[in-house]
């Protein structure tokens, strides 16, 4: 059993986009993976 119902999880390439792919999905927020990761450069 899932604790956030309905969650759609996104298919990346690195953990780093995975989970970030993931939570944006969970809010209808659709980024490729060098978008995600270029935002988690960015923040780093």
């Amino acid at each position: 059993m899932s604790i956030i119902q309905d969650l759609r999880l996104y298919n990346g390439g690195h953990c780093e986009t995975t989970a970030t792919g993931t939570l944006l999905f969970h809010d209808d927020i659709e980024l490729s993976e060098p978008m995600m990761l270029g935002l988690g450069q960015g923040f780093g």
